[in-house]
Order: C-alpha cells, then sequence, then structure tokens
C-alpha cells in the first residue's frame, strides 16, 4: 500500500557548518539563547542548524557570522580541508576545546596588535616545523 519515505539525513556540509557553529558559539561562552535573540530566531532553530537537521539559509549565516565575529565564509572552511564526506566531520575535531578556548580567552586579552601577531606568527612557526607536538624545557620542568 502505502510507502513510507526514510527520513532526510543531513547533508555532511549541513552538519559541518552546524559542527562550526557550534564550536564557535561555546568559544565565545555564548548560549543559544543569546545566539537566537541576536539572529531574530528561536533558540529551538539553533539548535537545528547546529546538528544539521535544518540547512541555514545564506542570509542567515551573514547575521550568525556577524554576531559570531567571524567571516561566513569560516563555516565551509573546514568542510573544504577534510573534504565532503564523514572524513571532512573530523575537521572539527582538531584538539581539545579547553586548550582552544583557552589560547583564544588569553590571545583576546593581549591590547598590543604587534604581540598579538607575534603570538600567531610562533604558532604558525611551531605548527609548520612539526613542533607543535614537542614539549620545551620550560614546560617539562613546570610538569616535574
Amino acid at each position: 500500500m502505502g510507502q513510507t519515505t526514510p527520513p532526510r539525513q543531513p547533508h555532511a556540509i549541513d552538519t559541518q557548518v552546524g559542527a562550526f557553529l557550534r564550536q564557535r558559539r561555546k568559544e565565545l561562552g555564548m548560549s543559544m539563547k543569546k545566539l537566537a535573540d541576536a539572529a531574530g530566531i528561536t533558540y529551538q532553530q539553533i539548535q537545528k542548524y547546529e546538528t544539521g537537521t535544518n540547512r541555514v539559509p545564506a542570509s542567515r549565516l551573514a547575521v550568525m557570522a556577524r554576531v559570531l565575529g567571524v567571516e561566513p565564509g569560516r563555516f565551509y572552511d573546514a568542510a573544504a580541508e577534510g573534504g565532503l564526506g564523514e572524513q571532512g566531520q573530523d575537521a572539527f575535531a582538531l584538539g581539545p576545546a579547553d586548550e582552544r578556548i583557552r589560547l583564544l580567552k588569553a590571545y583576546d586579552l593581549i591590547d598590543s596588535p604587534h604581540a598579538r601577531d607575534t603570538l600567531v606568527q610562533l604558532a604558525e612557526q611551531m605548527a609548520k616545523n612539526g613542533e607543535a607536538n614537542n614539549v620545551s624545557p620550560m614546560a617539562k620542568s613546570r610538569r616535574s
């Protein structure tokens, strides 16, 4: 008789956009309600966006990007870096979230543009040279 259609599975890009939305919101310590109010929607809609259940319209993505302090393209950067399949979903799991949040908070407290730029250059150089996985002698001594 009547056929039932299987429920729609979120597209990998929708899931990744939602994952970045959630990650950035949490990095800023922002509640779903606060983001929803700023975007003129309900917190339930934010939940649906973050899970990929609903797609984020381009106009709303632009508003949320502004509220979250990022360019709209950042929502798609991780998808492009990691591909569009299941492997791409791991692009958001780059390291412990607590460490990233601590680093962002510390960075935001630095007033000097020169000092901020120096910190970014240091991190980029460490990542480029593969030094990010090495522990400095100073860090070793603090752990002892």
